[in-house]
């Protein structure tokens, strides 16, 4: 049972700072020029380099999460009625 939980620690040493590496985060909030927050507003990431894209919308309180995305470079783009992308 020793042997075996060594063995067990140092594989997830070793695998989780390979996983924390290869996903990123961006979260922000949605609100409009007098600073309103806009709840249920579909928000878009795109990496323009690969085309990958993911589409959430925001929560009552106007804030969105796009959670373990794959590491590169995004641009996020908010919609809703009335306003400009």
């Amino acid at each position: 049972m020793k042997v075996q939980g060594r063995y067990f620690v140092a594989l997830l040493a070793f695998v989780l700072p390979l996983w924390a590496q290869s996903t990123g985060r961006i979260d922000g909030s949605v609100t409009d020029p007098t600073g309103s927050v806009i709840p249920n507003a579909p928000v878009t990431c795109t990496n323009p380099q690969t085309g990958f894209s993911r589409t959430v919308n925001t929560n009552p309180e106007g804030i969105f999460v796009f959670p373990d995305l794959p590491i590169g470079t995004y641009s996020v783009a908010a919609q809703a009625q009335g306003f400009q992308t």
